[in-house]
């Protein structure tokens, strides 16, 4: 399996997709000046002993992910800096997967897929807002694109899924995925508006819905 990194940079900012040495270069451009110690660790491990060779923990970090699988998540930590940055494992040459969503949500799916541990929340559910007579973008909506316009993903953490909701808005961001909306806890995100408050129901998991959001009756079948 040929194998891709996501490197995520810190407080929810852009990402890239890059091979090996691409993580070092961003990862010695973000951390370098922000010592004086720097320490790695894989999600879900203790990190390591603080360092002072900025260059040798960054051997290490590449070390350390070439040892990794897909979806596992690495984190660079300096000391005098509160951000770390990350790199996730992806496959790189992964199929489309089919789901009951359109296009764009086969393709949202398909990148979660690629490294992420999650277990989806749901795609086709034909039922109005809650408390509304408004069609959800859940529905099975028809027209040349058919199928369900939103996805739902559940992760271990809320921390977690807070970074993934950041992810998939940087891959919006870039072009790479078409996404109308993303909600996760009482934050939303459009392409318009950019994050600011949502004012439903707390969501303890990421709502993602495909662009355009989708109108009218939804007359397909899930």
């Amino acid at each position: 399996m040929k194998l891709e990194y996501l490197v995520s940079r810190p407080a929810g900012g852009n990402t890239n997709v890059t091979a090996i040495g691409g993580v070092k270069e961003i990862v010695r451009n973000q951390q370098r000046h922000k010592g004086p110690a720097w320490r790695i660790r894989r999600r879900g491990s203790e990190w390591g002993i603080w360092r002072t060779s900025f260059e040798a923990t960054l051997d290490r970090y590449v070390d350390l992910i070439n040892a990794g699988d897909v979806g596992d998540v690495f984190a660079f930590d300096s000391k005098d800096w509160p951000y770390t940055t990350t790199t996730r494992l992806l496959d790189a040459t992964p199929p489309l997967i089919q789901t009951q969503g359109n296009s764009k949500i086969d393709a949202i799916y398909t990148f979660i897929a690629r490294g992420y541990k999650f277990r989806s929340g749901g795609i086709c559910n034909k039922r109005y807002i809650d408390g509304t007579t408004d069609w959800t973008q859940h529905s099975p909506w028809g027209g040349p694109d058919p199928g369900s316009n939103a996805f739902d993903i559940f992760q271990a953490t809320m921390d977690q899924m807070y970074q993934t909701a950041y992810d998939l808005v940087a891959e919006a961001k870039a072009g790479r995925l078409d996404i109308g909306r993303v909600i996760i806890g009482q934050k939303q995100w459009t392409p318009t508006d950019g994050w600011h408050s949502y004012g439903g129901n707390f969501h303890y998991h990421i709502h993602v819905e495909g662009r355009p959001t989708r109108t009218g009756y939804p007359g397909g079948r899930c």
